[in-house]
C-alpha cells in the first residue's frame, strides 16, 4: 500500500508482485494510486509543504513521476499486448496529468482521498463476449480520469 505523505519517500505496492490474480480494475487502481501519490508528494515538495528541501522523484527525464514504469508495470502484469500497452500507457499520462492539475489547482484538497475510492465500481463484472484484461483495466483507468475531472474547479 502507499505510505503516507509525511512518511518520507512514497512507495507504491509494486504490481508485479500482486501478480495476476488481482482483477485488472484492482490493478489499474493501485497504478492510479501510486501516481497521485507520487504527484502529492511531488508538489508538496515544490510547493515547501513538507519541510524537505525541494528535490526531483519519479522516473526518468521528462517522466517526473514515473508513469512508464508504472504502465510496464501494469501492462506486464495484465500480459498487454503491445497495442494494449500503449493505450494504457497513454491513459495513465493523461491520469498523471489530471491528478497533477487537480492539485495544482487546489493544493490542500484531498486527491489522494478522491483516488483511494476509486477502486469501487471500476470493474465492469458483465462479461461482455471479447473484453480482455486490458479492456477492464483501460476503462478503469478511464473511469478515474472522469472522477477526478468532475473534481476540478472551473
Amino acid at each position: 500500500m502507499i505510505q503516507p505523505i509525511g512518511a518520507g519517500r512514497v512507495q507504491g505496492a509494486s504490481l508485479g508482485a500482486t501478480g495476476s490474480v488481482a482483477p485488472p480494475g484492482e490493478l489499474a487502481a493501485t497504478a492510479m494510486t501510486t501516481l497521485a501519490s507520487r504527484v502529492a508528494t511531488t508538489l508538496a515538495k515544490e510547493l515547501g509543504l513538507t519541510g524537505q528541501g525541494r528535490g526531483r522523484s519519479g522516473g526518468l527525464t521528462g517522466d517526473l513521476y514515473g508513469v512508464e514504469q508504472i504502465s510496464r508495470e501494469l501492462t506486464s502484469a495484465l500480459g498487454c499486448t503491445p497495442a494494449d500497452a500503449g493505450r494504457i500507457a497513454r491513459a495513465l499520462h493523461e491520469f498523471t496529468s489530471e491528478a497533477a492539475s487537480l492539485l495544482a489547482a487546489k493544493p490542500r484538497s484531498s486527491v489522494l482521498g478522491a483516488v483511494a475510492g476509486l477502486h469501487f465500481n471500476l470493474v465492469d463484472h458483465d462479461g461482455r463476449p471479447g473484453s480482455t484484461d486490458a479492456d477492464y483495466a483501460f476503462a478503469a483507468i478511464e473511469a478515474g480520469i472522469f472522477r477526478l475531472r468532475e473534481e476540478i474547479p472551473a
